[in-house]
């Protein structure tokens, strides 16, 4: 089960703030199955990338689609 929380950050960035909104991604390691997190910016519609997971070390392949309605779709593999 894939849950998420969504954080709100506010940075001041010389007299103007950009409002930026994150979700912490849960999900279990697809190499040791450890649970643990990773934070997607949803001011970018689509990304693709590798992360090493925090407890094995070993890279994970990391896709999330943020949709027109807010709906975010999270794919992890192994890297």
């Amino acid at each position: 089960m894939h849950r998420n929380k969504i954080r709100h950050l506010a940075v001041t960035e010389e007299d103007k703030i950009v409002s930026m909104e994150q979700i912490e991604q849960f999900f279990n390691c697809p190499h040791c199955g450890e649970a643990i997190s990773v934070l997607l910016d949803l001011s970018v519609s689509h990304q693709e990338y590798i992360e090493d997971c925090e407890v094995c070390c070993r890279p994970i392949d990391i896709k999330y689609e943020v949709g027109v309605d807010g709906e975010v779709k999270f794919e992890e593999g192994r890297g």
